[in-house]
């Protein structure tokens, strides 16, 4: 009995934060580990980190967006994420935002009726657990910050992360534009397929690479580069 007692504490504290009991693969809660919102609070949920593709750079019109997919064996589902996009409009003070888009990426982005400018490039499967997200129709020359939460079976939003990048001229990008384009006819048509399909399962897809190539730059043609700012402070 002690030693059964022992062990339930123990998973208790691993599993649950020590206020609520591992029922299989899951937390039951205590009464007193509740949010304000009624939503269960006592199994952690983890926060994905957003950042930008290390394999492909901003575009004029375009970046590719990635995250690792992982939760604990134990006491949180995640089933979904939110992606909010910001263009921000004051060049010097990067608070001042104004929001473009939320949206979910089973809901509106793997479905592909809701976010024609939102893509999937790469969803987690049995041997990889990146996220890569494709996000065109963006301005050249602009500054936009884009945030990340991970959302659980119970409802709840993990922390979030955020990058900020400014896109550049397409003058400085149109060779790139070309393997773009060649790239994104693949995704559309496999897309295409894969949507007939089941969605159910997010773990269950995998996608291809890329995006989109460049749009004439209006304003500022003689931009040059991309920047990529670091992420901003996480909140404790």
């Amino acid at each position: 009995q002690t030693q059964r007692l022992l062990q339930e504490a123990t998973m208790s504290s691993l599993w649950c934060s020590g206020t609520g009991d591992v029922i299989e693969d899951w937390c039951r809660c205590d009464s007193t580990a509740f949010g304000a919102d009624g939503l269960p609070t006592c199994a952690p949920l983890p926060q994905p980190v957003l950042r930008l593709s290390t394999v492909h750079e901003p575009s004029s019109n375009l970046v590719v967006l990635e995250w690792e997919h992982s939760e604990p064996p134990i006491g949180v589902q995640i089933v979904d994420y939110l992606i909010r996009q910001e263009k921000v409009t004051d060049r010097m003070d990067h608070s001042k935002v104004e929001t473009e888009t939320v949206l979910s990426f089973v809901d509106d982005i793997i479905s592909g009726a809701k976010a024609p400018c939102a893509m999937p490039s790469q969803v987690p499967d049995k041997q990889l657990t990146t996220i890569s997200l494709i996000i065109r129709c963006l301005e050249p020359d602009t500054i936009y910050m884009f945030t990340l939460w991970g959302v659980d079976n119970t409802g709840r939003r993990s922390r979030p992360s955020d990058v900020i990048v400014k896109t550049p001229c397409p003058v400085v990008d149109d060779v790139k534009a070309q393997g773009h384009g060649r790239r994104i006819h693949k995704s559309q048509r496999w897309l295409q397929k894969t949507q007939r399909n089941s969605r159910q399962d997010l773990q269950s897809l995998q996608w291809l690479h890329q995006w989109k190539g460049a749009t004439d730059c209006l304003q500022h043609p003689s931009g040059s580069g991309f920047s990529h700012f670091a992420p901003s402070p996480l909140p404790l």
